[in-house]
């Protein structure tokens, strides 16, 4: 998770914009969104079934809101979309494995 929240740092601190704080606080929003969505253990994220459910379709299926707090960060909407599902699926599949879900008769 520290390696997201970097990058988008890094990025932020690479520019002479003049609305560094506004994106690093941008940035923040969304990190915090992913983390939520991952169940980030670091900051002791433990959610429910239904609250991890909205908390990932954030992601799956992004409103307009996705879109402006993307653009705010300074971030590729569609970059963080494709990189944040990924995971969301990689984490659904090993949650899937853990409750006995057969993949080969589906």
């Amino acid at each position: 998770m520290a390696a997201w929240k970097n990058k988008f740092h890094d990025k932020a601190n690479e520019t002479k914009d003049k609305r560094i704080p506004e994106i690093h606080l941008w940035r923040s929003v969304l990190y915090f969104a992913i983390a939520d969505a991952l169940g980030d253990q670091k900051f002791n994220r433990t959610y429910n079934t239904v609250s991890q459910i909205l908390h990932r379709e954030y992601f799956l299926n992004p409103s307009e809101d996705f879109y402006i707090v993307c653009e705010n960060a300074g971030m590729d909407p569609e970059y963080v979309k494709r990189k944040v599902t990924r995971k969301i699926r990689q984490i659904q599949f090993i949650e899937n494995l853990n409750k006995g879900v057969n993949y080969a008769n589906n």
